[in-house]
């Protein structure tokens, strides 16, 4: 039995000014180190704004895996029907991946996330700006709705596992924790908490591939 299950993060983090607040909020991003040397993430904060209403929606880059092969904003096909779960068969998706630095370790597109990064997020990895998102969708601080996307997302827990997980207040190096929340059925990479935020929460995904027989 060949077990592969390995970390990749992508972060968001929701600020609310006050409990039930319906301020206005903006969204900033930054990168961030995921603190195991071999990743990293996006962060997004939440944060009151002069705009107008709640921006609650955010658009996210198209993702293209192989010369054009699969294209995807949120869920994912495999048309070719490529083993996505061993790293030398997805390399194929990419024609353009050959040569120096195509190792596991290594950074083709020096987007600064690892080759083994990408196949675990199914990113390319010729095209810098081709990475995991966990985007906000929605916010809705009266009825206690956040509504995220992973975005690119394979809706086949037998090659991938998508599992959210989160902490209130501070960030602390131990305090993320798996929420329970699984993918909405719709298959569109999205998970709707309706957990009482009273602060503030962050979010990340973890993405692993289950053991292979």
């Amino acid at each position: 039995m060949k077990a592969v299950s390995i970390l990749f993060l992508a972060s968001t983090a929701i600020a609310f000014a006050e409990p039930s607040s319906s301020a206005n909020y903006d969204i900033v991003v930054s990168t961030i180190d995921a603190g195991n040397g071999s990743s990293n993430s996006a962060n997004y904060s939440i944060t009151q704004s002069s705009l107008g209403g709640i921006v609650g929606a955010a658009s996210s880059p198209t993702y293209t895996l192989g010369n054009g092969i699969v294209e995807a904003l949120g869920p994912l096909t495999n048309p070719m029907e490529v083993d996505l779960t061993s790293y030398s068969s997805w390399r194929t998706l990419h024609p353009t991946f050959i040569g120096p630095e195509t190792d596991p370790e290594d950074d083709f597109d020096n987007d600064g996330v690892t080759n083994q990064d990408e196949f675990l997020a199914l990113t390319n990895p010729t095209d810098a700006n081709s990475k995991l998102e966990l985007t906000l969708l929605s916010l809705d601080s009266f009825t206690n709705t956040t509504v995220l996307q992973s975005s690119p997302f394979l809706n086949d827990p037998a090659i991938r596992i998508y599992t959210l997980l989160s902490q209130d207040e501070e960030i602390t190096p131990s305090g993320f924790q798996p929420t329970g929340i699984t993918p909405n059925t719709d298959a569109s990479g999205t998970f709707t908490d309706n957990r009482v935020i009273v602060s503030k929460r962050f979010y990340r995904l973890r993405i692993t591939i289950p053991p292979q027989s």
